[in-house]
This record gives C-alpha cells, sequence and structure tokens, in this order.
C-alpha cells in the first residue's frame, strides 16, 4: 500500500499540476477546494481578455449569447454551458472570480496575455500575477500594472499592440530587457517620437507605415550620444521598402561595408553599413529579411542586408543576381572593353558606389537619381542628353535643387516621404521647372495652400504646372474645398456641368496679377491634383496631356453634340490636344473651332472628315493611328509625314500581300503593328521582302504581342529560319543581325517591356551597343 501524501506534497504537485487537470480534480473533491486557494497556479501562458480566459490550453470564453465555452485547443474538444446572466460583463465578473478571486498566493505564468477591454472589467482585488513576460493588445498597460506582482520587474519581455501613442518613459518600459512594439494605424505622424531614447538592449518596433525621418533621428541620436555594446534594434515595416532605403543611402552612403558574421541571418550579396560611434564600437544596419504577410511584403531592418543585384527594367527578357562587389566586373563586361558610345532612353542609378567603365559616355533622355547622388555619374553622361527630358530624385535636403541639370529638365519628377520641412517647401516654391510631378504618400492642404501663397507673391511663369498625385479622388475633393476657403476673397470657381444640368466644383481660379492667374483642378486617373499658371486672357480649352481629363461620363449619342458645343464651343476657337481620338465620323466638334494635335487615332473613322478642323501647325504629326484595311488611304500626305504609324489589326482580316505591300510603300517610317495573334510566317515574309528590297538605312518595324510570353517562342522561330545568315550578338541572348548587303543589315530583337518585336535597318559597320533595345538600364535594387 502506498504511502499517503503529506500535506506540503499534496500542495507542491497541485501548484505543478496543468490547470485543466487541476481543474478537473478540484472540481470533485471538496477537500481539494477548501485549500486550492492557498496553493499558487504555476503555468506557462495566461491570457485575460474582454471576453475570453486561456490557462495553458484551456480556453474559457463567451460567445456573447449566454454560453460559456470550455475548450481543449490540443484536441478541440468544446463543452458548453447556457448561462442566465443577461449582461457580457456580469458573465466575466463570474469567470474572473471563480478562476482568480479568493487567493491567499499568486498566479505564476512565464508570459501574461491582456487583450482589449472596451469596457471597465474590475478584476478581483486579490488577484496578483507574477510574470516573466508581459503582451498588452489595444488596451492602456497602467491599468494593468495593480495585478502585476511588483517581484515581476524587471520584465524580461514586455510587448504592446496598439494604434495609440506609446508611453516609452514608463519605467516598466524602460527597465524591460526586451521590448516589442506593433503599431498598425497608418499616420503621417511617428507615434513613437522618442524611440531612440529606449535604453533597452533588445527593441523590436513593427510599423505599419515605418518614417524614415524616425530611422535616421535614432542613429544620429546614437551617433552623438553613445549606445551600449550589444544594443539591437529590429525595425519591421510593411510595403515597398524603397523609401527607407534611398533615405539611408542618402544620409549615410559613406558608411557602406562589406562586413561579414555580424548576425547569422546576414547576406553577403546585400549591403549593409558600419558607422563608428568610437574606437570601440560600432553601428550595424542591416536588412535581416524579407517575406510575405497576409499580403504585405515585410522588411526588417536592423541597427546593431539591403539586397543588392544588377539586372534589366523589372520587365526585360533576363536578370541576374551578383554580390556587391562583383557589379564593377558585370558593368565592364556589359559596358566596358572599348566600348565608348551607349544610347539608352533612361538611365537609373540605384548607388553611386557603383559607376560604368572609365570612358564610357552615356546618351540619355532620362536620369533616375532618387536612391544616388546623380553628379558621381555626370562624367559619363554624354553633354549632347542635357538638357534631359525627365530628372526623377528623391526630395530631401540633400538634393541640390540649384544645380542646372536641375533646372533645365523638361519634366521633374520627386518622390518623397512625409511632410514638407519649411525650407524644402522654400526650395520647391523656387524650382524654376515649368513641369513638376511630385509622388508623395500624400499631401495635406495647408502645403498646397503654401505654394500658391509663394507663387502668387513671387508671380509665377506663366505655364509653371505641378502636378501632385493621391490615392484616391476624394482626397483631391477635400484638399479643393479647403483651397477654395483659404482663397475665397480672390478666388472663382472652375464649373462643370452634369448631365442633369447640376452645377458643381471641380477647380477654382486664384489671380495673380493683370497678366496671369492660377489653375487649381483634379483630375481622375490617375488621381492627381493639378496647379498650374496660366494667363489671365486665357479663353483656351487645354486638355491634359496625359490623355486624363477633369472629369469622364458616358452619354447618350443622342447628346454628345451638346455636351461637344459646350466644352469647345462657346465662341471659343482655339483647343490644344495631345492625342485627338474619334469615335464615330457622325460626331464632329462645332464649326469654326480649331484642333492643335500632337497624335491622330484614327481606328473607327474616316480621318478625311476631320482634317478642316485641325490646325495645319500640327503637321506633320507625331503619331496617326489606324485600323489597318483597304479603306485607309496610305498615299495621304497626312499618313505619309508622320513621324509614327501605329496599325492596328485585331478586328480586320488583312493578307500577307498588304502587309508586304506595305513594308515596301514607307522607306523609313517607324511603324508599329499591332495585333494579338502574330504568326512568326508574316514576320518571317516580313523581313525577307525588307531582304529582297534592301531596305533603306533607318527604317523599323515593331510587332505588337498580346503577351510576353508569345515573343520569345517567335523570336526563337526567326532565329532557327534565319540561322544561316544571323550574326549573334554574344551579349545578348535576344537580338541578331541580318546582312542586307555591304552597306546594312537587319537588326531583330525583343523588348519584353512594352512585348513587342523590333525589326530594324541599320549600318553594316555600326558597332555601337544600342542598350535602347531593351529600354536598358542599370539599378541596384533592395
Amino acid at each position: 500500500m502506498p504511502f499517503p501524501l503529506t500535506y506540503p506534497t499534496l500542495c507542491c504537485v497541485l501548484e505543478f499540476l496543468d490547470p485543466a487537470r487541476r481543474i478537473h480534480i478540484n472540481s470533485r473533491n471538496a477537500a481539494l477546494q477548501r485549500i486550492d486557494a492557498s496553493i499558487p497556479h504555476r503555468m506557462d501562458r495566461i491570457v485575460i481578455g474582454e471576453f475570453c480566459v486561456y490557462l495553458n490550453e484551456i480556453k474559457i470564453f463567451n460567445t456573447r449569447n449566454n454560453v460559456i465555452v470550455f475548450e481543449k485547443l490540443e484536441t478541440n474538444e468544446k463543452i458548453e454551458k447556457v448561462v442566465s446572466l443577461d449582461q457580457n460583463a456580469e458573465i466575466m465578473r463570474k469567470l474572473y472570480n471563480y478562476y482568480f478571486g479568493g487567493r491567499k498566493n499568486s498566479i505564476l505564468a512565464d508570459n501574461a496575455f491582456f487583450t482589449q477591454q472596451s469596457t471597465d472589467i474590475f478584476f478581483p482585488p486579490n488577484l496578483s500575477l507574477t510574470i516573466n513576460k508581459l503582451s498588452i493588445h489595444w488596451c492602456d498597460f497602467r491599468k494593468i500594472l495593480p495585478y502585476i506582482n511588483p517581484i515581476s520587474f524587471p520584465l524580461k519581455s514586455f510587448g504592446i499592440l496598439n494604434d495609440k501613442p506609446v508611453f516609452l518613459d514608463h519605467p516598466v518600459v524602460q527597465s524591460a530587457e526586451t521590448v516589442k512594439i506593433k503599431l498598425v494605424s497608418n499616420s503621417r505622424t511617428t507615434k513613437l517620437p522618442d524611440v531612440h531614447l529606449l535604453r533597452n538592449k533588445n527593441i523590436s518596433v513593427d510599423y505599419f507605415d515605418c518614417k524614415i525621418r524616425d530611422i535616421i533621428r535614432m542613429i544620429r541620436h546614437w551617433m552623438t550620444y553613445g549606445k551600449e555594446i550589444g544594443t539591437k534594434f529590429i525595425l519591421t515595416y510593411r510595403g515597398l521598402s524603397n523609401h527607407i532605403v534611398s533615405g539611408l543611402l542618402i544620409e549615410f552612403e559613406k558608411f557602406l561595408c562589406n562586413s561579414e558574421g555580424v548576425d547569422k541571418q546576414m547576406f553577403l550579396h546585400k549591403p549593409r553599413f558600419a558607422i563608428k560611434l568610437n574606437s570601440w564600437s560600432k553601428i550595424f544596419v542591416y536588412e535581416i529579411d524579407v517575406k510575405r504577410n497576409y499580403g504585405y511584403a515585410e522588411s526588417q531592418l536592423a541597427l546593431t542586408k539591403l539586397r543588392f543585384h544588377v539586372f534589366g527594367s523589372r520587365k526585360q527578357i533576363w536578370r541576374r543576381e551578383v554580390p556587391l562587389w562583383n557589379t564593377e566586373k558585370y558593368l565592364n563586361y556589359y559596358l566596358g572593353e572599348g566600348r565608348s558610345k551607349i544610347f539608352v532612353n533612361k538611365l537609373s542609378i540605384r548607388l553611386s558606389r557603383i559607376t560604368p567603365p572609365a570612358g564610357v559616355q552615356l546618351t540619355i533622355n532620362e536620369l533616375d537619381n532618387i536612391w544616388s547622388n546623380f553628379r558621381i555619374i555626370l562624367p559619363n553622361i554624354n553633354p549632347d542628353s542635357f538638357p534631359l527630358k525627365m530628372f526623377t530624385a528623391y526630395f530631401s535636403d540633400s538634393i541640390n535643387f540649384d544645380h542646372p541639370i536641375v533646372h533645365s529638365s523638361k519634366y521633374l519628377v520627386l518622390s518623397m516621404n512625409g511632410t514638407l520641412a519649411g525650407t524644402l517647401l522654400l526650395s520647391l516654391g523656387r524650382l524654376p521647372n515649368k513641369a513638376v510631378l511630385f509622388n508623395p504618400n500624400s499631401w495635406e492642404h495647408y502645403e498646397i495652400v503654401n505654394i500658391i501663397k509663394y507663387w502668387i507673391e513671387n508671380r509665377k511663369t506663366i505655364g509653371t504646372k505641378y502636378l501632385f498625385l493621391y490615392g484616391a479622388y476624394k482626397y483631391i475633393l477635400d484638399i479643393l474645398n479647403k483651397v477654395s476657403e483659404e482663397f475665397s476673397e480672390i478666388k472663382t470657381n472652375l464649373q462643370e456641368v452634369d448631365e442633369r444640368g447640376i452645377s458643381k466644383l471641380s477647380g477654382v481660379t486664384i489671380p495673380i496679377n493683370s497678366q496671369s492667374k492660377i489653375y487649381v483642378y483634379g483630375v481622375k486617373k490617375p488621381n492627381h491634383l493639378v496647379v498650374e499658371v496660366v494667363s489671365a486672357t486665357e479663353s483656351e480649352l487645354v486638355f491634359n496631356t496625359s490623355g486624363s481629363q477633369v472629369c469622364r461620363r458616358e452619354v447618350p449619342l443622342g447628346s454628345a453634340e451638346k455636351y461637344l458645343n459646350y466644352y469647345l464651343g462657346g465662341g471659343r476657337s482655339k483647343v490644344s490636344v495631345n492625342k485627338f481620338s474619334i469615335g464615330s465620323s457622325r460626331i464632329t466638334p462645332p464649326a469654326g473651332v480649331q484642333l492643335t494635335i500632337n497624335e491622330l487615332d484614327n481606328r473607327r473613322s474616316d480621318f478625311r472628315k476631320n482634317l478642316p478642323i485641325i490646325n495645319p501647325d500640327s503637321f506633320p504629326l507625331k503619331i496617326f493611328a489606324a485600323e489597318f484595311t483597304d479603306a485607309i488611304d496610305f498615299d495621304h500626305p497626312i499618313v505619309h509625314s508622320s513621324k509614327n504609324l501605329v496599325l492596328s489589326m485585331n478586328f480586320y482580316e488583312f493578307t500577307d500581300q498588304a502587309l508586304l505591300s506595305l513594308a515596301r510603300q514607307f522607306p523609313t517610317k517607324d511603324i508599329q503593328f499591332d495585333c494579338n495573334l502574330w504568326q512568326h510566317d508574316l514576320i518571317l515574309n516580313f523581313i525577307k521582302t525588307w531582304i529582297e528590297n534592301r531596305k533603306t538605312i533607318g527604317a523599323k518595324s515593331s510587332f505588337l504581342f498580346s503577351s510576353y510570353r508569345c515573343l520569345p517562342s517567335t523570336f526563337n522561330k526567326l532565329l532557327q529560319e534565319f540561322n544561316n545568315l544571323q550574326e549573334v550578338n554574344e551579349r545578348s541572348i535576344s537580338s541578331f543581325t541580318i546582312p542586307i548587303n555591304s552597306q546594312s543589315k537587319i537588326h531583330v530583337y525583343g523588348v519584353e517591356e512594352l512585348k513587342r518585336l523590333v525589326v530594324e535597318v541599320v549600318s553594316a559597320t555600326d558597332s555601337v551597343y544600342l542598350l535602347s533595345v531593351f529600354n536598358y538600364f542599370i539599378q541596384l535594387s533592395f
């Protein structure tokens, strides 16, 4: 017969017994129930919420319809009990008192977790938790502290999830060994203004929308005041990390390093920063991980890699990832080896440490400078490239807005994150560029108002136009209303009339002086706010050059002329529009109106009927688009003189002979054929016609595909067909040349970005490596 348990032994057994077993045993023994309150509860985890209690693997929760459910998480076993209480708060009060009330000793738990308390729940007054870790979700942790045994402090870990400011100066937060903070709201202002003052050695902050200024402020504080060796700060943020990386590169580019062994998770092909504090310590900054979490891209940045690879544009045919220190080797291979001239439409430099080989001259149209210092690359840019068509940069203190390259660019694109500082706002107002696009997270109305006030005070030049991108059109309407209120004494409304004849606000006009005024209006698709300076006598209706109008609506065909008269008539004689598309030949603009255009889309109409209303100054056109049918007059001077010809071939039958006839008809025209289903035989015959007729140098045709998947197969079939004639470019897997004669050859290549196959006649002696084949650019991606 076994010896009976002594009282101390029984107490020890009950204390370390799993809560589920202890509740089960005590409920069946009256003697144990009398001593249960004097024996501590010991468990790994306890969760106390507004409608639930977790004791290790036992979950007890109120379903809000007077049903209490007991669930064992391991086996999903459930027991339901109906209670007669009407108030949910009263039900939970009974639960708290039953499990936690009347105890003379505390509950010992490794991790205590408190969830949202939308109502004031009164815990038993003698509830005392002795814990190692504390997690708080959606409630004020200060209300929980009276129920925590003081001997629990300092905590091993303190975690909080909330959308409200966190009290970082509280002793509980400051003394914890590890602090984990998760902020879930998207805010323009930080909810951790003093995060850099935390003294904890292990800090983890999870941002929904990270602010680069928080990271920079923290690093600067560590650099100024020092930090204890061993301190580690991990920042988790969702979405694209481009603005984080660009900000770090701008601020700390000189601290880039190739150090290894700092962290086992560190990838060697990703860059990192080593910022020296003093002779015995330094700060390491590197990216730990990139993963997908609930549909968001999630990144972690540690302060105690940043990803690098060299590739063509994101939609190019090839892509390769290389270590940072090998990038110059690849650049020399593709750009060097005696090659002196490179033509590229867009050049993007993602890291100023990497530059093209010496002696290489890049002739470019656009320069993307978001993550780098563009002045370092200037020696490699052909002076003939200036002024640039487009200059893109990250809007910060480090960019020199007074540089001639910035001032002379036709279009200026500025990416930014966060609210503008006063000095940056003044720099923005002084920009002489007439076309500027801002791509921020959001703009406040007072920032737009300050820009307008600066323009009024300094009499901004006529023709200046700023575009501010927004995520939704409702924000633009809100800005318009606030701008209207701010300038209510001097502004007049731009009105538009809907189909019911009801007038509604679409923009405002603000006078500058007797010579000029400011238009402020919204544009949909993409959603952006336009602020531009026009002549005070402006009476023309100018359509947005991007093809997006101020308003868009569908109207019955019979009412179309009414709307045309409203928008284009009324005594208006001049209308300037980038692209003119006629969808029905029955509808024509009002008599007397002259359209000045760049492009004519004639896919659904006979363009000859509309020639009387087109200003002769529009010719030659930049683009003429039409359906490829017998009805189109390809001998017309308008067609012949157009710089580019776009032919749609999706809705009509066409013969090989018609296509080949067209190939002979235009000697040097740049023709784009748009067809969903191309057969390689048709393109093959097209090329053979060029060879037979010794096509003139400069001739160029593009075959547009419906999917990039169809392009490689067609390209490979052409490569096989001309296997005996072609000269394969060893540096590119996606182009080859076919000799015509001693003076010329045909260059065939694919452009995946636009899903098109290009056939072009070039000089036989042409040795220039055309990066524009792929609209190629160098990019270091993070």
